[in-house]
């Protein structure tokens, strides 16, 4: 599954012995929003499968909607009424809440916020949203999820913000902490440790995660990471 960000594409290959053999569906998006500098085209940024694999959600910064699409085995199927948009709010990324909490958590660069969606009926739906700064130079990023906690990367304000997942998926903020310069993309594993790579300040950086406290373990420098997975 691929999102291409510049040309406004979705793309899905099939795997043969783990490599892609053929093109399963191709889309490109249309549209554009209200920011004419961010938003003259399509963006897709991210994309999640639901739970049970049934559909796919693809979060499209430069048209500010959350695609539903219905996975089948011939294509994708765009529902555009089970869609859902939020103007002018850049939605970036998506994760997965609790398992089978048919719950999104949703981050947004545009307005500053991070938001909970449901799909609980079939369709998106909103839960509610909270407002995680009021800095104008603050960008929301990435945003994961692991064992009822939610992490959120703001790059403007170099921190990184957990939430404690409650009932229907709402959210109440655990801790926030700084981190290096430019956190685009976070990492988290059961074992307690949060990767952050810091994309301007050139750093991939590892912390230690406890109920008491928050301690940077390491650090490794290099150029521009814009991406951490831990395998």
């Amino acid at each position: 599954m691929i999102c291409n960000y510049s040309s406004g594409s979705v793309l899905i290959c099939k795997l043969t012995d783990h490599k892609p053999t053929s093109v399963y569906s191709f889309i490109t998006h249309e549209g554009s929003s209200v920011n004419p500098d961010r938003q003259s085209s399509p963006h897709p940024h991210s994309s999640v499968f639901s739970e049970d694999n049934d559909v796919l959600f693809v979060a499209d910064l430069g048209t500010d909607i959350i695609y539903y699409y219905e996975f089948t085995p011939e294509k994708l199927i765009w529902h555009k009424e089970k869609s859902i948009r939020f103007e002018g709010t850049g939605p970036r990324t998506l994760c997965r809440g609790k398992p089978g909490s048919k719950v999104l958590y949703l981050s947004c660069e545009l307005d500053n916020t991070i938001r909970v969606l449901s799909y609980q009926n079939n369709k998106l739906e909103q839960i509610i949203a909270y407002k995680v700064s009021q800095t104008q130079l603050n960008y929301p990023s990435h945003v994961c999820y692991l064992n009822n906690r939610i992490y959120l990367g703001l790059r403007g304000e170099n921190k990184v913000m957990i939430f404690d997942e409650k009932e229907e998926g709402k959210l109440q903020q655990f801790c926030t902490f700084k981190v290096g310069e430019w956190p685009r993309h976070l990492s988290v594993t059961p074992s307690g440790y949060l990767y952050v790579a810091c994309q301007k300040g050139n750093l991939v950086e590892k912390y230690k995660i406890s109920e008491e406290k928050i301690v940077l373990h390491s650090q490794l420098s290099m150029t521009t990471p814009s991406c951490v997975i831990v395998v």
